[in-house]
């Protein structure tokens, strides 16, 4: 039998996530923090890659990422970096850190997609 299943909710395994002992509780609201997360980095993925196909790599504001698109080109840079995030957000949302997920998802959407917007469609506002 594996070690997870036999496992109390009240045994503490500091290797194994919560979900895994069975001390993890489904949260609603910890769910669609994960979702708007998913949705925000997939709309980060969308606006970067026509931001950067319109108006070409030096647009991109993040050094690192502008190198990585230099490197790697910017399908495989973008495709990389959101992979790595929702693998972390992902993470985050195994261990029950769903006020972490909301406030990177909140500070996100605000520092990356909102200007994506606001750069693509000038008169939206």
């Amino acid at each position: 039998m594996p070690l997870a299943m036999t496992l109390t909710a009240s045994t503490r395994v500091p290797w194994l996530p919560p979900a895994a002992t069975g001390s993890c509780t489904r949260s609603r609201i910890g769910d669609a923090a994960w979702v708007a997360f998913v949705l925000a980095q997939f709309a980060d993925l969308v606006l970067t890659y026509v931001g950067v196909t319109t108006f070409g790599p030096g647009i991109e504001a993040n050094p690192v990422m502008a190198w990585c698109m230099a490197a790697a080109g910017v399908g495989s840079a973008l495709v990389g970096a959101k992979l790595l995030a929702l693998g972390c957000g992902t993470l985050l949302h195994i261990q029950g850190m769903h006020r972490s997920i909301a406030v990177l998802t909140t500070f996100y959407v605000g520092a990356a997609v909102w200007r994506w917007v606001l750069l693509l469609w000038p008169g939206l506002l």
